[in-house]
């Protein structure tokens, strides 16, 4: 993909980004948006929903690595011309926090155990607390420490707790 990517990246120091790379990512979006207009009035809808997805793409792993590389690159400005991926841009943001936080969980774990929890419910457990995850065997979700609350949430919904 694009090299400014971050996820698929095997850059030395993976939090870094440069003005290069946010030109290329505003060429590469300007390209999709030009290419999936030529795909709708040549009445190929079907190419142009899939440029339309690479798009939304392109730009939540941009969010994503701007957001792991402390990087400011005008998100106000960006939605004024695109607000149709400010979701994408928030999805992207989050995933960069989430894995930067269970990053530093891990370099800050020692030793020993912590109860991880599924926020739909299904299951806790414990896991070690230098790799505090793992995936719920019922329903797939991503158990985590913080996912304790809505551990509870979820069970007192189903009337499961008090």
């Amino acid at each position: 993909m694009e090299k400014f990517m971050l996820r698929n990246d095997k850059r030395a120091d993976p939090k870094t980004i440069t003005l290069s790379d946010v030109i290329d990512f505003h060429f590469n979006l300007a390209k999709i948006h030009i290419n999936t207009k030529i795909e709708k009035v040549a009445g190929n809808s079907r190419r142009a929903d899939e440029l339309y997805e690479e798009g939304m793409e392109l730009v939540s792993d941009f969010a994503y690595s701007a957001e792991l590389a402390g990087y400011n690159w005008a998100q106000e400005e960006f939605f004024s011309k695109f607000p149709q991926y400010a979701y994408f841009i928030y999805r992207g943001e989050k995933d960069a926090r989430n894995d930067a936080f269970i990053n530093s969980c891990r370099a800050e774990a020692g030793g020993g155990k912590v109860f991880i929890y599924c926020p739909r419910g299904c299951n806790h457990t414990q896991a070690p607390a230098s790799d505090p995850w793992d995936e719920c065997a019922s329903c797939g979700a991503i158990m985590r420490p913080e996912g304790e609350e809505m551990f509870y949430d979820s069970l007192t919904l189903a009337r499961q707790v008090m």
